[in-house]
């Protein structure tokens, strides 16, 4: 009998090594060798679908880099955000990057509409430090807005929260001052105005990538604001006192993609 071994690297390895028996090469007859590891890396990555997300080549997030943007007038995107909703806020209570204050908007509360589509805000949470950067940097704190079209094609926006301010955000300190500590505890934050967490100038770095957390599925429209949204230090300590060991993903590689910057 055959018999197929592999070694992993690592948790976060791409890179699989296979030993085959002796007496695997001994293939019937017009079947090639090629074929065989085709067949037998697709078995495993149905086995391992994280490591197979892994692999794939439009991935997020990524480092803005500016030698890889093209400056080109991008479609209008025009949001259409309530100034006064109800959120449901909850601790996730997940590990690693998928651990994060979430909040979960009303139907019809928020959407943005890009190329003549509509895509309606469901909800949005933290990420620290923020997932993207610019030229190799960070921000403390970003925040993702996410937003799924009846097709349910998703666009993210990614703000990135400044810390330094001594004054609070007062929208954001309707969550940030009483935060759900504890996994899946959550609670209800009453009158929020959704068009104060948006940066004042609509700039952005647009691609397409994929989701941040498992099972990291592409084709997500990405908009990323480089303006930043000023939070005081005291709101940002909060919130990474409870997820200490941070809970953002890597930065992937770009693999050729187009980033395009538009000024509106």
């Amino acid at each position: 009998m055959c018999e197929m071994s592999h070694d992993w690297m690592s948790h976060r390895s791409e890179t699989h090594a296979f030993h085959v028996s002796p007496g695997c090469e001994r293939l019937p007859s017009g079947v090639p060798k090629l074929f065989i590891l085709f067949v037998m890396t697709f078995a495993v990555a149905a086995v391992f679908p994280t490591q197979h997300a892994l692999a794939q080549l439009s991935q997020s997030p990524i480092d803005i880099r500016l030698k890889n943007v093209t400056a080109e007038l991008q479609p209008l995107l025009t949001f259409t955000y309530s100034s006064s909703t109800e959120l449901n806020v909850v601790n996730t209570g997940s590990p690693d990057e998928e651990s994060t204050v979430r909040a979960v908007v009303l139907p019809g509360a928020g959407k943005v509409r890009l190329s003549n589509k509509d895509y309606f805000l469901k909800q949005f949470h933290f990420h620290t430090p923020s997932e993207h950067q610019i030229q190799g940097h960070e921000t403390p704190l970003g925040m993702h807005l996410v937003h799924q079209a009846t097709d349910n094609e998703l666009l993210v926006c990614e703000v990135f929260l400044q810390a330094g301010s001594k004054v609070v955000h007062t929208e954001l300190d309707k969550i940030f001052r009483d935060l759900p500590a504890n996994a899946q505890e959550a609670r209800v934050v009453a009158g929020f105005n959704l068009n104060k967490i948006l940066p004042y100038r609509r700039a952005s770095f647009r691609y397409m990538g994929s989701l941040t957390t498992a099972p990291y599925t592409e084709g997500v429209r990405w908009i990323v604001f480089p303006d930043r949204i000023r939070v005081s230090d005291s709101q940002l300590q909060h919130f990474k006192s409870l997820f200490p060991n941070e809970d953002s993903r890597e930065i992937q590689p770009l693999n050729g993609r187009k980033i395009y910057f538009s000024y509106r």
